[in-house]
């Protein structure tokens, strides 16, 4: 589903660009959300696939929520930790790009529990 929303919203952005010149961190957004799409150099994974071909992850309760799948999954996935655990994204050309959003900048997604407590680490 994700997947397809977000093919939609950078289909309508490119017939967009027909109206004018999109600007250079326009240009760079779109490369970085494209990287995310099936085929994409950091494609996302359907949480909800997995855990119906069988995945269990110990702390899940046996759901496939993510509310209750995320927690233990980031915990026992070093190559998840890494990253979601650093500020910056590669974009796969050797550039670090920094997580941001309307809502949030600067912002470590993955904090150990150490880290954590219980608050969203802004540094």
């Amino acid at each position: 589903h994700e997947n397809t929303i977000l093919s939609t919203l950078l289909k309508k952005q490119k017939n967009a660009d027909s109206l004018s010149i999109p600007t250079e961190k326009e240009k760079k957004m779109r490369q970085l959300l494209s990287s995310l799409l099936v085929g994409g150099t950091h494609e996302m994974v359907d949480l909800m696939k997995m855990a119906q071909k069988g995945y269990y992850v110990s702390g899940s309760d046996g759901s496939v929520s993510i509310k209750k799948l995320l927690k233990p999954t980031m915990n026992v996935s070093s190559k998840l930790q890494h990253l979601y655990g650093d500020k910056n994204f590669d974009n796969g050309e050797g550039e670090k790009i920094l997580y941001s959003s309307s809502n949030f900048t600067n912002v470590k997604w993955w904090q150990s529990e150490e880290q954590d407590n219980g608050k969203m680490n802004e540094d």
